[in-house]
């Protein structure tokens, strides 16, 4: 294993708890999660979906409930394995793989979905690493994907070793490059709402973040300030979720 990916695991493994803990109230992730890209038509019965640097996998044990996993072949992946000790009590009936999400070897055409939740930033090789997802999938499957955007997380300026930030212009090339089809792409986690969160905190109403009927109309109104980013600073997402399908 290389150096990078070393220290990538030391450090999940490290903070495997207290992110687990965290993501049970993380609303910030999990309401764009599921107003944005986790499209509850898509996850019919049997299909086979696996998810790549799967953590705890809280956020989709939470969005699709144990109804849905339990009709759905899930296999996780993560470089973890304290991750995946949490990720198996999420979803019991899933299979778990403790390996690199960029290169594991997986049988072409083997998927109907696959989903990244804030993990291909964690890979080193991005072009490398989408190739490889696009190959286990099969023809007309999903890649379901949320990511931050370069330039608000630059190589070296977040928490893990590793990450660093999609670049949307190399992103895109990639798509069409592969010939995946964007069937939905949303924008959001505008400056302008980090400014509103900051003013919360400051006004002293940070328990807002934990009441999550209050995020869906926050999530919808920072989206759509987010299709205006030509209008100037605050209105620039920090973020993207896009399904895109293999043809």
């Amino acid at each position: 294993m290389k150096k990078n990916l070393i220290l990538e695991k030391k450090y999940h493994n490290s903070v495997a708890q207290f992110y687990s803990n965290r993501r049970l109230h993380d609303y910030i992730w999990e309401i764009p999660e599921e107003i944005f890209l986790i499209d509850r038509s898509i996850f019919t019965s049997n299909k086979k979906v696996i998810d790549m640097g799967c953590g705890p996998a809280i956020s989709i044990s939470k969005i699709l409930g144990n109804k849905v996993l339990a009709r759905l072949s899930y296999t996780g992946v993560d470089i973890s394995n304290k991750l995946i000790e949490v990720a198996k009590t999420q979803v019991p009936k899933g299979k778990f793989i403790c390996a690199d999400m960029s290169d594991v070897k997986l049988p072409k055409n083997s998927f109907d979905i696959l989903i990244s939740l804030g993990a291909l930033h964690h890979c080193e090789d991005k072009d490398r690493t989408l190739r490889n997802w696009i190959n286990i999938i099969k023809p007309g499957g999903y890649l379901l994907l949320r990511e931050p955007i370069y330039e608000y997380l630059r190589k070296g300026t977040g928490e893990s070793p590793i990450e660093e930030g999609i670049k949307i212009k190399d992103f895109h090339n990639i798509i069409n490059n592969h010939g995946l089809k964007v069937v939905k792409l949303t924008y959001f986690s505008t400056n302008a709402f980090h400014l509103f969160n900051k003013i919360m905190i400051k006004l002293g109403l940070k328990s807002w973040q934990n009441i999550r009927t209050l995020w869906y109309p926050v999530a919808y109104c920072d989206a759509l300030l987010a299709r205006n980013s030509e209008l100037g600073h605050f209105f620039q997402p920090q973020s993207f979720a896009v399904i895109l399908q293999k043809q």
